[in-house]
């Protein structure tokens, strides 16, 4: 969702400056620095913003290029008003003549500033550089989209290698196991018969107990399903979390389950990319 778009151009007799910066968020959060003449204009613009970026904390700036302000109005009326006034009570009372016209222009009411307001041909024009700055922003957005999903498909790749490496590592336990338990059944000192019956029993529990079957088979749909969905056309940032969060349920069960320090090793490796796409995902609308 991060992404930075700019747009310029002129409206009226003026240039108008628009940047826009989206930062990570869970929802859409806009914050909007206008200048006095687009105040009226801040509903229809949040919502353009909404519909083009959807998620993301959004910082939206409009700024006059000439730093022009609003030029000052004359109230004519009040402004000689005053100066009759203060002439007509100079008269009265014998003072001299005196700048009456630099003090009636401090006097209240005499000089505003002239109200803010675009016409509709205005806005129209400043419409138009909005969504030249939305458009900047999200081909932004699609550019870094795609260097996160050639890192993603790399991450899922390195978990697929990881996981596959499990398989020779899984069917050489069995045997191992075996000679451990006959190992410490000869060391207890046990009967044959005994110790084949308590063999067998032994067998079962680790067997049942460390089989990483059905993990490793639902790690590979879970693979395979975050890549579809990485590919597809609509917005999927909250579906890859939550396959991420069942990918890393899975690893967390194979690593509990594998008790062999190769194995711990492809664990780890795996873990260490499944952090690396979470972190990715994170930054994906």
């Amino acid at each position: 969702m991060t992404g930075f778009g700019s747009a310029s151009g002129p409206v009226g007799s003026r240039k108008l400056q628009i940047e826009i910066r989206s930062l990570n968020s869970k929802g859409f959060d806009a914050q909007l620095k206008l200048p006095q003449e687009f105040r009226e204009f801040e509903g229809e613009i949040r919502q353009l913003a909404a519909q083009a970026l959807e998620r993301g904390k959004v910082d939206l700036w409009f700024q006059w290029d000439d730093q022009a302000q609003a030029q000052p109005a004359f109230n004519e009326e009040r402004l000689l008003q005053y100066i009759s006034r203060f002439k007509h009570i100079s008269a009265r009372i014998g003072l001299p003549d005196s700048d009456w016209l630099g003090l009636a222009l401090r006097m209240p009411d005499v000089l505003a500033n002239a109200p803010a307001s675009l016409s509709d041909e205005e806005w129209q024009q400043a419409k138009i550089l909005v969504d030249q700055a939305l458009q900047n922003a999200q081909r932004h957005r699609r550019a870094e989209g795609e260097a996160m999903a050639h890192s993603l498909k790399q991450n899922i790749s390195l978990i697929q290698e990881r996981l596959n490496q499990l398989d020779p590592l899984d069917l050489g336990r069995k045997q191992r196991v075996r000679e451990r338990l006959l190992k410490a059944l000869e060391e207890a000192r046990l009967n044959t018969d005994s110790g084949e019956n308590r063999l067998e029993q032994e067998m079962l529990f680790y067997l049942e107990k460390w089989d990483i079957s059905e993990e490793k088979v639902r790690l590979s749909t879970h693979c395979a399903y975050f890549a579809e969905t990485m590919n597809g056309t609509e917005a999927a940032g909250r579906k890859l979390n939550f396959i991420a969060q069942e990918m890393g349920r899975e690893i967390n069960t194979i690593g509990s389950k594998s008790n062999e320090a190769a194995m711990q090793r492809c664990v780890v490796e795996m873990k260490d990319e499944l952090e690396k796409i979470k972190e990715l995902v994170l930054n994906i609308l």
